[in-house]
């Protein structure tokens, strides 16, 4: 059996042992909406969008977004989800910084 979310045609799947079912019904919306319109988090965004399992409709997000705009835009969208009560937006604007080091004095190679 698949299911369409969205636009995006998946494999209906039961949520994992010991996740509520609207928790994971609420994760898979998020998934779905991210996955369907490439706008929200445009390249080069990072975006992590968590459901809380402690919290019921809390949402957690992380990452980089390219500007203030597409934060904006990318927390309202969330808001207007059913199963939504709150949005921790923890997204950073601007590119990401890149993890590892370099060595200034190696020579380049060419």
């Amino acid at each position: 059996m698949y299911a369409t979310t969205n636009g995006i045609i998946t494999p209906a799947m039961s949520p994992p042992k010991g996740v509520d079912a609207s928790e994971w019904q609420l994760s898979e919306e998020i998934r779905g909406m991210l996955m369907s319109d490439r706008t929200l988090a445009p390249y080069p965004s990072e975006v992590t969008v968590v459901v809380d399992k402690n919290t019921k409709g809390l949402v957690h997000v992380r990452g980089h977004v390219v500007n203030t705009y597409e934060r904006r835009k990318l927390r309202a969208r969330l808001e207007q989800l059913p199963g939504v009560t709150q949005v921790d937006d923890q997204t950073v604007v601007g590119p990401r910084m890149p993890s590892g080091t370099v060595d200034l004095a190696a020579p380049v190679a060419r």
